[in-house]
């Protein structure tokens, strides 16, 4: 059975609908690109479990705290467990500290691969908009590091702050 893809095209005259089960990242199409890439290689798995997950929407009341995943808790007084530290599953830690300073929504610094040898800390020019960097994930291998991420963004929707990507 061939599998239909999330997204069609249109004329020049209307967007093209974009429609997919990530749904803070939908109108970016960048994790369901890089889930389309995985189910072609054959390494994605049945799914992430979405099922509860709302994107919070804030006006006037916004508070924009902008941090580099790897910064924010490579420390150990991050108060992070050494395993997580500097990767997505380590913010998950840090949300009840968010949420005492009244964080609204987290501006997240690039989290596209990027070429560690260059010396680019921040990571400022990345190599793949469709790939996380491999070292911000406290797991191994591809779908894990998706799945850790996507487990961040459920995280962050569920503590009513709103997840913004930095791109460059």
């Amino acid at each position: 059975m061939r599998r239909r893809s999330s997204f069609r095209l249109a004329s020049a005259a209307r967007p093209p609908v974009i429609r997919g089960p990530i749904p803070y990242v939908a109108a970016l199409g960048v994790l369901r690109t890089a889930t389309y890439g995985l189910e072609r290689a054959g390494l994605e798995r049945a799914g992430f479990d979405w099922a509860g997950d709302h994107a919070p929407r804030h006006t006037h009341d916004t508070i924009i705290y902008e941090l580099h995943v790897r910064g924010f808790t490579q420390r150990a007084n991050s108060g992070v467990p050494a395993d997580r530290r500097g990767t997505f599953a380590g913010l998950i830690d840090k949300i009840p500290y968010m949420r005492d300073l009244g964080v609204t929504a987290v501006e997240l610094m690039p989290v596209f691969q990027f070429d560690p040898q260059e010396g680019n800390y921040w990571g400022y020019m990345p190599l793949n908009f469709f790939a996380l960097h491999h070292t911000y994930a406290a797991h191994p291998e591809p779908v894990g590091q998706l799945d850790e991420f996507r487990t961040l963004v459920k995280a962050l929707h569920a503590a009513d702050i709103e997840v913004i990507l930095d791109v460059v």
